[in-house]
């Protein structure tokens, strides 16, 4: 697919792709500050090392699946 279209196709799929990209980002970044006050107001610590690694581990699991240009250190960065 992605040989077949021309620098300004690919660009403007680019572009296509980062508004997806920035729009999911903003709906998780609203669940994590929800998940923030929440915990605040429960009095339980907001930083949960295991919690951060289980994720990590899920967004490599499924980035292995898809078998992607992108390694798993990357997808944590």
């Amino acid at each position: 697919m992605a040989a077949e279209l021309s620098v300004e196709a690919l660009r403007a799929e680019i572009d296509q792709i980062d508004e997806v990209i920035v729009r999911l980002l903003d709906r998780r970044a609203r669940c994590a500050y929800a998940i923030g006050r929440t915990k605040r107001e429960q009095r339980r610590p907001i930083y949960e090392p295991a919690r951060e690694a289980a994720v990590l581990e899920h967004v490599r699991a499924v980035n292995a699946a898809l078998g992607g240009p992108l390694d798993g250190e990357a997808i944590g960065r």
